[in-house]
């Protein structure tokens, strides 16, 4: 009740303080009207002001950061980064000490790991895709497909260790494109 009342008291204040600062307002309104040849511009001309660049070279530019966000999860799934932070987040249960080393520490040992697991099979696949590509001895499609081959070969090894081989030819069965019966992992589609 007692803030009815005050409201009550202070609406007419309220409603003579906005007209006394109509008028500046007014005026800050009228400086930033935007001229007619500005106004009247379409959608097209927009690109004026990303620096004059036609569409043609700003869409392989966001193709391209986009491909570029999805690589942490392209080196999530083909490394071994995973599994090395299972087992040093296990290791330091396991030896009593639940938050010694942190996190961020776990993390960094984890990624240094699997940088040095992983070195011999990014070389290689620098080595079978890339450098003939630049050299202009393989299409894209090959320099990819060539290059892929050693990171598959690597998984394919991690699927024998695991014992997953049966899980992966179940999967492969019902896989609509693949074919049926795979000799080795090459034949397995991506």
């Amino acid at each position: 009740m007692a803030g009815l009342l005050l409201a009550a008291a202070l609406l007419p204040w309220a409603a003579a303080r906005s007209d006394d600062l109509a008028g500046p307002l007014q005026a800050v309104d009228a400086a930033h009207v935007l001229p007619a040849e500005v106004a009247s511009r379409s959608p097209g001309d927009w690109l004026e002001l990303l620096g004059g660049r036609p569409l043609e070279t700003l869409i392989p530019s966001a193709v391209m950061f986009g491909v570029i966000s999805l690589a942490p999860a392209v080196l999530l799934m083909t490394t071994c980064f995973v599994r090395m932070s299972v087992v040093l987040s296990l290791l330091r249960q396991g030896l009593g000490m639940p938050q010694i080393p942190s996190n961020q520490i776990v993390a960094s040992l984890a990624i240094f790991l699997s940088a040095m697991v992983m070195w011999p099979v990014w070389n290689q696949a620098w080595r079978d895709g890339m450098e003939p590509y630049r050299s202009g001895t393989l299409s894209a499609a090959e320099a990819f497909d060539k290059g892929s081959l050693p990171i598959r070969r690597w998984m394919a090894g991690q699927i024998e260790q695991a014992g997953n081989r049966d899980t992966m030819l179940l999967f492969l069965e019902r896989h609509p494109d693949g074919p049926r019966q795979a000799a080795t992992y090459d034949d397995v589609p991506v």
